[in-house]
């Protein structure tokens, strides 16, 4: 799966603007709001290294929070 391509492009919105907006991500009180921007800064830099790989748990979780406990 090519999920740094996939997060760059299609999925953007989704971790901009909803699963891992500030204001979603603060609201929880569940992660480091500061640590999920450093995260998504790094996805969308030059030099990735793994964060897409990061991103894609924090989905994950994101999506199941969403569904079951929101």
């Amino acid at each position: 799966v090519p999920l740094l391509k996939w997060m760059r492009g299609e999925l953007r919105p989704l971790i901009e603007q909803d699963l891992l907006a500030d204001d979603f991500v603060a609201g929880q009180g569940i992660f480091d709001v500061a640590a999920v921007q450093k995260l998504k800064k790094q996805l969308f830099s030059n030099s990735p290294g793994d964060a897409h790989a990061r991103i894609w748990g924090l989905i994950v979780f994101q999506y199941w929070w969403k569904h079951y406990m929101a």
